[in-house]
């Protein structure tokens, strides 16, 4: 996540135009930083692997089945 903001070297950079004054861009540059490297350093819980329902199961068969059955009906009929 933060390999775009660092360079070659190793160096962090953050950029701020959002006021005139040097100082205050200073400032809200650390405070980007700060938040930057907290919601960087947060571990991500390992996700837990869920099953469909039985019922989503089924609803997704029984849908499947009238699918295959239109476009059964959108054929020609066979001449033997």
């Amino acid at each position: 996540k933060l390999s775009s903001k660092i360079s070659s070297e190793g160096i962090i950079m953050l950029q701020c135009g959002e006021t005139r004054s040097q100082h205050r861009n200073k400032g809200i540059v650390i405070e980007r930083l700060v938040d930057l490297l907290q919601h960087n350093l947060k571990v991500a819980k390992p996700r837990k692997k869920t099953k469909p329902s039985k019922g989503a199961i089924e609803r997704r068969l029984k849908s499947k089945k009238e699918n295959a059955f239109k476009k059964s009906n959108r054929k020609p009929p066979k001449v033997d």
